[in-house]
């Protein structure tokens, strides 16, 4: 129904983004198929149909010039596929792939929170990516810390925090996060 009234909202909803976020944890090849249903030009950066088996869509070998390509792209999609490249970096214990989406995830920050496609709700799924997509440090072999950096602590967004900090402050209140937003909730 929203798709007759409003076209392309669809691939939104269906969108394998908030099956991570809700914290499924699919295997890599269910990710690897993930990544496959997106927008056309997002598949055509990230999957090959010229590897070990000609013809069999198999993901490229990923390299900083394809994140930059997400990038450049810069729609929900990118997003998307940047959620999807970290968890397989969980996936695979890829420390390199985490980097690299990680990165890429900060870069798509400040676009997307200014497109209009994602502008009106970026602070709440920023606020969710976050959950998912934290950084990792090594503290020894084998033993890894998962480090949680906020979207509102980018240079890009810190003069925007007075004005979505009440909201962020209510979504935080109600999932019991305690990561600070509440103090900026309107006391009734």
């Amino acid at each position: 129904m929203a798709e007759r009234h409003f076209p392309e909202t669809a691939r939104w909803f269906d969108s394998p983004i908030w099956e991570i976020l809700k914290g499924a944890k699919p295997d890599r090849w269910v990710l690897q198929r993930q990544l496959q249903v997106l927008v056309p030009s997002v598949v055509e950066v990230l999957i090959t149909t010229e590897g070990a088996i000609p013809g069999q869509a198999d993901l490229v070998q990923l390299t900083p010039e394809h994140f930059h390509r997400l990038v450049v792209l810069g729609s929900f999609d990118a997003l998307a596929a940047t959620v999807i490249l970290a968890r397989l970096s969980e996936e695979t214990t890829s420390h390199e792939l985490r980097d690299m989406a990680l990165d890429c995830y900060t870069r798509l920050q400040p676009i997307l929170a200014d497109a209009p496609e994602t502008g009106v709700h970026y602070p709440e799924l920023f606020t969710y990516v976050d959950k998912v997509c934290q950084y990792w440090v090594m503290i020894s072999p084998g033993k890894r810390l998962n480090v949680h950096l906020f979207w509102h602590s980018q240079e890009w967004a810190k003069h925007r925090v007075s004005y979505f900090g009440p909201r962020l402050g209510r979504l935080s209140r109600a999932h019991g996060w305690g990561n600070a937003w509440e103090e900026w909730v309107e006391v009734s």
